[in-house]
């Protein structure tokens, strides 16, 4: 396939492969930058390049579209492989690069240090990017907020969403590997994992008394459909995707259709110690973002990194 490079002004290449909320924080990271260099840039992303194989956790395009970005297979001439396999430590000092078709390929510094850049890390390594030394955080966040606000489902993904869905509170149950015998970094262990779930339960209960409209979403089906029961059971109104099995979807339909349905919700009840999953459809649509993560003293919350982004209120 032929592509017009000269069309565009930048070349992304994300380096995060795995899933939906990382790379679409990556993603945004790196188009801010753009918008930030070039007010209005052009912008070409790589997505699954020729070759890769796709799967449910990789395989998100083209189910969603970033506005002024086209997701393409194949590289421009002169471009830096980005490396996935990194040390998380390792900086990448070529972050803009000249091509020779008048492209400027970006790389993120630190790139794989998945679903961790943000405005304040941008910030950080503004020089790195070519940006003045004057700019400041909230333009950043500004910018960031504009370009994540431009993300659109694709139409097959826009016509499952439940019709009221902008009535309704999202609920979001990460469990996965964020759930471990040993707590580490962003993820609990079953001691935190309890009182997250204590504290995000009462909340629940509450809202199920007073008549709220709900959303639930979960990587583990069996817990979201046991929380959506528990608020009916009290009397409350609760809604769970679940495609009917009688036709084919693309790889990562149903995580899509539970993505973009909590974006459209008046608020995100995060029931996790952290998931970019939630937090990145809270960006996205602007709204509240609440995290029952207990902190010892002195201690942050893995969320209070996207503060700027995104408001989190800490329950």
């Amino acid at each position: 396939m032929f592509f017009n490079w000269h069309a565009y002004d930048f070349f992304l290449e994300p380096a995060c492969k795995s899933g939906l909320g990382d790379r679409l924080v990556e993603i945004w990271s790196l188009a801010t930058i753009a918008e930030l260099l070039h007010p209005g840039a052009k912008t070409a992303s790589l997505w699954i390049e020729k070759g890769e194989k796709p799967t449910a956790e990789r395989d998100y395009a083209p189910l969603y579209t970033v506005e002024n970005i086209d997701f393409v297979k194949q590289r421009p001439l002169g471009t830096m492989r980005v490396s996935r396999y990194f040390d998380r430590t390792h900086v990448n000092d070529e972050c803009i690069r000249e091509l020779p078709n008048g492209l400027r390929q970006i790389q993120l510094r630190r790139a794989t240090a998945y679903g961790r850049h943000n405005p304040g890390s941008i910030l950080a390594e503004a020089g790195h990017y070519g940006l003045p030394d004057t700019i400041r955080f909230d333009d950043i966040a500004a910018t960031y907020r504009q370009i994540a606000a431009g993300t659109r489902p694709a139409a097959c993904v826009e016509r499952e969403l439940p019709a009221d869905i902008d009535e309704r509170i999202g609920i979001h149950v990460r469990l996965g590997d964020k759930l471990l015998a040993e707590e580490k970094e962003r993820a609990m262990d079953m001691d935190r994992w309890k009182t997250i779930e204590r504290r995000a339960l009462a909340r629940i209960d509450d809202l199920a008394a007073t008549g709220e409209k709900l959303f639930v979403c979960s990587d583990d089906i069996e817990y979201r459909d046991t929380l959506a029961g528990r608020i009916r059971d009290k009397g409350g109104d609760a809604i769970v995707y679940s495609p009917a099995g009688d036709r084919k979807r693309p790889a990562g339909f149903a995580a899509q259709v539970d993505f973009f349905a909590l974006a459209r919700c008046r608020q995100i009840i995060q029931v996790t110690r952290y998931s970019n999953f939630s937090l990145a459809a809270a960006i996205m649509a602007n709204c509240e973002l609440v995290n029952f993560d207990p902190l010892a003293e002195g201690e942050e919350n893995p969320p209070s990194d996207w503060k700027g982004a995104v408001e989190i209120l800490q329950s």
